[in-house]
């Protein structure tokens, strides 16, 4: 599932929890591939999001003990932050951003979803680049 799929159906969640089954839970967990997934099975065991947790966005904090990164991991991390930032430049000038549904259908994303894309897309650099890197940049 693409990042732009995953904040469409995030952003969609999020404006529809009001209208939903208050009982409803939401779960985030990883695939066979590490992404994150979201829904309303809970497959790893873990804890319910709650409607604050799911407006305030919250992530949790990376596990300690992350291991040492090698030379090429150090390298292909420079790569992606530095495709996070073009992506970034790219959302931030663009006219109107598109996405795909789960067919393949292209639409265009609201001002809303657009939104959410930029802050995520902010947070991803941030979380990936550091609080600083980039800030020369922009």
């Amino acid at each position: 599932m693409s990042r732009q799929r995953a904040a469409a159906l995030l952003a969609a969640a999020l404006l529809t929890a009001p209208f939903g089954d208050a009982k409803a839970a939401v779960y985030k967990g990883t695939d066979g591939n590490g992404q994150a997934r979201y829904g309303d099975v809970n497959r790893d065991g873990g804890p319910a999001l709650t409607q604050d947790d799911l407006r305030q966005r919250r992530i949790a904090p990376a596990p300690a003990g992350e291991p040492q990164r090698s030379a090429a991991d150090a390298a292909q991390r420079r790569l992606e932050c530095q495709q996070l930032r073009d992506r970034l430049d790219g959302y931030r000038s663009a006219v109107q951003i598109y996405g795909r549904d789960p067919d393949g259908n292209v639409y265009a994303l609201s001002p809303a979803q657009t939104g959410l894309l930029l802050l995520e897309t902010e947070r991803d650099r941030r979380q990936l680049c550091g609080n600083a890197a980039g800030a020369a940049l922009h």
